[in-house]
């Protein structure tokens, strides 16, 4: 399923499985997912905030009080085993969608921040609404982002394709490994 995620995305979610190690739970909801992105300096997410003047540190602030409150569930099965709440996979089909519908190639931080938002019941859903997001607005700032040139995650994205399909020769010369 992360496969298709760029590697913001999948960075958000290693620091929602993480948390979720930290607390000994084992379903992640749509609150530790954008916790993993909040946790994150540059890319897409702090960007829409700076654009919209929406305080990410108050958005911290609250992620991180509602996941504190979800520790006091009891995990279901073996807490090795980390599993997606409804409302989670929910939000990564809506995710999905999204990225078909603006032609990107990978789910990115901002489809699946528009999925936790439009999901709409979840935690992360009710925090967003709660700040002041709204679909129209994160819309806003996306168009800017990319007219300002191309995304961070997407360029990340090819990179990350350049080195799943290609090998590098002048390494593998240094290394000896190349056979002439």
């Amino acid at each position: 399923m992360f496969e298709q995620f760029t590697e913001k995305a999948r960075e958000a979610v290693a620091v929602a499985q993480d948390a979720l190690r930290r607390t000994n739970q084992n379903q992640m909801g749509t609150e530790h997912l954008l916790l993993g992105f909040l946790a994150q300096t540059e890319g897409t997410i702090p960007q829409i905030f700076s654009l919209l003047g929406i305080d990410i540190g108050e958005a911290r602030i609250r992620i991180n009080d509602v996941v504190e409150l979800s520790r006091k569930e009891k995990p279901l099965g073996f807490v090795e085993q980390i599993f997606l709440t409804p409302r989670l996979k929910r939000a990564v089909d809506i995710a999905t969608e999204e990225a078909k519908k603006l032609g990107d190639s990978f789910v990115g931080s901002e489809h699946l921040f528009l999925g936790i938002l439009k999901e709409g019941e979840g935690a992360g859903a009710i925090v967003l609404k709660e700040l002041g997001f709204t679909d129209n607005k994160i819309y806003g700032a996306l168009r800017q982002i990319r007219q300002g040139g191309m995304n961070d995650e997407v360029l990340g994205a090819s990179e990350g394709m350049l080195k799943k399909f290609s090998r590098d020769l002048t390494e593998l010369a240094k290394e000896g490994k190349l056979d002439p």
